[in-house]
């Protein structure tokens, strides 16, 4: 029994799976026997358990492994055959060799899911390509772009904000002599073919040098208007300013040695006016101005963007009681000498300064160029005592408004007006 018992035993500590199992039941059951007493029977039942055990068919027990101890173990057939009982050392090199086996293998299995994902997965690392798709960094084209600093535009802008003051068409009513009815006399024209518009044009042929004086009476000799001026071979006109009525348009030459005036020519017409602001609306012998005229190309660059007559009378009224200034020394100068034509609107800008007949000059020179009626009245007015004086009215809104640059310029004050002459 004890024999049987050690054989089976060594069964056990082979590596065989099948042969361990068929040992262990082989072991039972002869402990199981000897109990019960029936140790005998069960020993010859193990010695038949024991050689099916040793033999196992090739299909129930064919090892995958080989044992790298020497020459323990020998495959015949897919069979393997146990030939000696290992030792303890051999029984635990085996278990070592196993356990590497298995180690080794557990490493297999942990290596591939490192070396498969990973390994690959690093691509998302280079997709990266948000990084390189900084190209909108590269982008900084519009730090190019200030081309709209460098092309200066803003240069050329700015000056095309500022060009609806200077970006118009100069456009202002213009008298004519179109010769339909002329009165040629002493080598002086009166053309008064417009008298019906309120004026009537004069000029000489003659002597260009010689200072006349255009005298504007009613039908009874009253004196409406008097000018003395060198008239040119330039047609100058004459405003007619009292309406529909006679008028005496006389022409005279002052005398050098005398300086006494002789009439040359003169012609009394009836003048059937409808309009009482037509007169007003252009350039005169008082009030003379052409397209070149500083003063006209003032006035447009003032009232650009006005859309209203009342608007821009007011900016022109504004910009001469703020910038022309009072000038005594012209005025000590007038004082002792008779003026000899209009009044200088050219010399008024020059110098930013003027006397009462510049100031009013220059206001109905720009309101004209913009179409609007204006009048230079000449009268007498109080201050301090009475003075000779000139001011305007001007037409806008349905009505005539007064105005006084001279005193608004320089803060003067005057009361009871005057009127004498109109132009």
């Amino acid at each position: 029994m004890r024999d049987t018992m050690i054989r089976i035993y060594n069964r056990i500590k082979t590596n065989n799976v099948f042969v361990r199992c068929i040992s262990l039941m082989l072991i039972l059951t002869l402990v199981f026997g000897t109990l019960t007493g029936c140790g005998d029977d069960i020993s010859s039942v193990i010695e038949t358990a024991e050689g099916v055990a040793t033999e196992p068919s090739g299909d129930s027990i064919t090892t995958s492994e080989n044992n790298t101890t020497d020459g323990e173990d020998k495959t015949i057939d897919g069979t393997t055959t146990f030939q000696h009982q290992p030792s303890s050392d051999e029984v635990t090199s085996s278990v070592d060799i196993s356990s590497s086996e298995a180690t080794t293998s557990v490493e297999d299995t942990s290596t591939e899911p490192t070396t498969t994902e990973p390994t690959t997965t690093p691509e998302p690392t280079t997709t990266p390509q948000p990084t390189t798709t900084p190209q909108p960094t590269t982008t900084p084209k519009p730090t190019t772009t200030p081309k709209p600093t460098t092309t200066a535009p803003p240069t050329t802008e700015e000056q095309t904000t500022k060009a609806p003051v200077y970006n118009y068409v100069i456009d202002i009513k213009k008298p004519s002599a179109p010769g339909i009815a002329v009165s040629n006399l002493n080598g002086y024209v009166i053309d008064y073919s417009n008298i019906n518009n309120g004026y009537v044009m004069v000029k000489s042929t003659v002597d260009t040098d010689a200072v006349v004086q255009v005298r504007l009476e009613t039908s009874k000799g009253t004196l409406i208007g008097q000018y003395v001026l060198k008239i040119s071979n330039n047609f100058v006109a004459v405003p007619l300013t009292k309406g529909a009525a006679t008028y005496c348009v006389r022409i005279l030459q002052k005398n050098p040695s005398s300086g006494k005036y002789s009439e040359k020519n003169a012609i009394t017409e009836y003048a059937n006016i409808k309009s009482l602001t037509e007169a007003y609306t252009y350039s005169n012998v008082y009030v003379y101005y052409m397209e070149t005229t500083t003063a006209v190309d003032l006035s447009y660059r003032l009232c650009a963007g006005k859309t209203t007559d009342e608007a821009k009378v007011k900016a022109l009224y504004e910009y001469i009681v703020k910038n022309i200034d009072y000038d005594y020394d012209f005025a000590s100068y007038v004082s002792k000498n008779a003026l000899v034509g209009y009044m200088d609107t050219e010399r008024c800008l020059k110098n930013m300064a003027g006397i009462c007949g510049d100031y009013s000059a220059l206001f109905a020179t720009m309101c004209r160029a913009q179409n609007i009626p204006c009048i230079v009245v000449e009268g007498y007015v109080t201050t301090s005592k009475q003075e000779y004086h000139a001011w305007n009215q001007v037409y806008y809104d349905g009505s005539w408004h007064f105005y006084d640059t001279t005193f608004d310029a320089g803060g003067g004050k005057g009361k009871n007006y005057l009127e004498n002459y109109r132009y």
